[in-house]
């Protein structure tokens, strides 16, 4: 961070001493002369440490108490401002560049951030026009999230009194580019930044994080490579880059990204965490687990290094044991750690502890984490282990708060699937298409319920067609299920010449597609066969319909008895009578 310190205090103090030496004061001239003297004598000998700086504020503040004239007043304002400066961005540099593990390390970094905050306030009040004291303020003001627009005021009276300080200026526009704002606001901020300080690749790398997180990938891998150009030795870049590339699908590229943040800083356990989640991505876990191991051996062991060795012992399939004793580890240290907590809940899921997995996640509902990723991991569970209602309260209490979120409506729309809910389930697929329209899944799954419910007023075959092509498009015609679809589609229009031919391609894709084994295979025999006989396939009705159909039976024809039925309270009655 730039400007350390004012550059006027030695001057000044040089002076001080100076006329000290010519003409010495007397205490009664001045009252607050001997804390002042005291003051510049700790100033003196304070070095770097914040407690020399803490004795510094305590003898200007005394001083200016008990009295001060003239010079001697202003310099102990103008070192009471340096002091406090100096203490406030040494406690904000510590914050700012802080990553707590635990709720204890929080409360600490809070308090350190409140003092901080505090002593910038000050400062500022004696010296107004500090843009450095107004940055470092502005910045502190911006993480802890209560008070945007403050913060934002006071990052911009940085801006404007930061004059020709380019680098200053530049930083206060990247802090200020952060803040919640329109996107066009915060671009514009960026590009001012990338413009004062050409040369900083820390200001293209953030730049390229907001293109990134507004789906621009090329803007922002053209501001990563640029920022490789001004510095190919830094290892943040690549790392930055590698990241990027991951998230393109594209690995081969990423991994060598990766790997040259590795080989720049082998010593650091950064850049083997990142590409351990790399090959995590790819399902690599004996990679993955090679890297969490030597960044542990390099580095600390955190929560975040612990959870992905957990991820990676899981990706093994080997030893779920190993996998959850991490976990355990983290819990301990940690208790109700929702990430740990949310781990530990999709291990158990994998076990067949759905029942303890959801418990797991409850508990960080009452704990007051009620945020939505926890409650969709819950929905989820409840989803595969057929328990369709609770699933569907599930995603509608996220969907009550969240009314345009693509997962919770897709999800959403699986339980209303499973519960044989149609209609329900072809609106909340639509919502969710209209929203995310490059999704297979949602795609495929649309397409399949208006192609195969056993509702008329549901069914429109033209649509599935055209849905279940896109989704094949997006699958490479490689997807079993989805290929399925698209005969069940055809099949629904009365084609079933063509539903055969697509039908077939997806039993022979099963054969090499290792999720399309067991029932889901013989489904899809079934399937072809029946499109053969010249038969749509139909959606299976939910046991909820099961009963309304029978009852509609019931009522029309309540006098007649089914001879399985009749032969049966036949045999009863004989056996009462017995």
């Amino acid at each position: 961070m730039g400007c350390r310190s004012f550059p006027w205090w030695v001057a000044a103090l040089s002076l001080l001493i100076c006329t000290f030496a010519a003409a010495p004061a007397r205490a009664d001239d001045d009252p607050g002369q001997e804390s002042l003297d005291k003051a510049i004598e700790a100033k003196l000998n304070a070095g770097e440490g914040v407690l020399g700086l803490g004795e510094v504020i305590k003898h200007c503040q005394k001083a200016l108490k008990d009295g001060l004239t003239g010079q001697n007043d202003r310099l102990a304002k103008q070192l009471l401002a340096t002091a406090l400066f100096e203490r406030g961005s040494k406690f904000a540099d510590a914050v700012l560049s802080a990553s707590p593990e635990s709720a204890e390390e929080l409360r600490q970094l809070a308090r350190i951030r409140g003092t901080a905050v505090t002593d910038l306030e000050q400062a500022i009040e004696l010296e107004p026009k500090s843009a450095a004291s107004h940055l470092y303020l502005g910045r502190l003001l911006a993480l802890g999230g209560d008070d945007e627009k403050r913060a934002e005021e006071t990052l911009t009276q940085a801006i404007d009194l930061a004059g020709g300080d380019a680098e200053t200026k530049a930083k206060a526009l990247l802090a200020r580019a952060e803040l919640p704002r329109s996107a066009e606001k915060r671009l514009a901020d960026y590009n001012d930044a990338v413009k004062l300080s050409p040369r900083d690749p820390d200001a293209r790398r953030a730049r390229a994080l907001f293109h990134f997180n507004q789906g621009k990938s090329d803007e922002g891998l053209a501001d990563v490579d640029a920022a490789i150009k001004i510095n190919p030795k830094d290892a943040k870049s690549h790392m930055l880059r590698g990241l990027a590339l991951a998230a393109a699908r594209k690995f081969e590229d990423s991994l060598a990204s990766l790997t040259k943040a590795v080989e720049l800083e082998p010593q650091s356990p950064l850049p083997y965490e990142q590409r351990a989640r790399v090959y995590l991505l790819q399902s690599k876990g004996k990679e993955a687990l090679d890297d969490v191991n030597k960044a542990l051996s390099v580095g600390q062991p955190t929560a975040a290094l612990l959870l992905l060795r957990a991820g990676a012992h899981q990706a093994l399939g080997d030893d779920d044991e190993k996998a959850l004793e991490d976990i355990d580890t983290i819990l301990k240290f940690q208790p109700g750690l929702p990430q740990a907590v949310r781990a530990r809940a999709a291990l158990l899921a994998g076990t067949g502890k759905i029942t303890e997995a959801i418990t797991d996640l409850e508990s960080l509902l009452k704990g007051g984490q009620n945020d939505t990723a926890v409650m969709l991991q819950i929905g989820m569970l409840y989803l595969a282990d057929k328990k369709a209602d609770k699933a569907i309260e599930t995603f509608s209490g996220v969907l009550k708060r969240e009314p345009k979120n693509p997962a919770a409506l897709t999800a959403r729309a699986d339980a209303y699937l499973q519960a044989g809910k149609h209609a329900e389930a072809v609106a909340d697929y639509t919502a969710a298409h209209e929203l995310f329209d490059k999704s297979d899944h949602v795609l495929n799954n649309l397409a399949w319920v208006l192609c195969t419910s056993p509702d008329d007023k549901v069914r429109d075959g033209k649509r599935a067609i055209e849905l279940a092509k896109k989704a094949c498009e997006l699958t490479e015609y490689k997807e079993a299920h989805i290929l399925s679809t698209l005969a069940a589609a055809y099949a629904e229009t009365g084609d079933f010449e063509t539903a055969v031919d697509w039908s077939t391609k997806a039993v022979e894709a099963s054969k090499v597609d290792e999720a399309a084994t067991g029932d889901i295979a013989e489904q899809l025999k079934k399937e072809l066969q029946s499109y053969k006989d010249k038969k749509p396939w139909r959606e299976k009705l939910s046991p909820e319909e099961k009963k309304q159909e029978e009852q509609k039976e019931d009522e029309k024809k309540p006098e007649e008895k089914k001879p399985a039925e009749k032969n049966a309270e036949d045999k009863a009655g004989e056996k009462q009578e017995k």
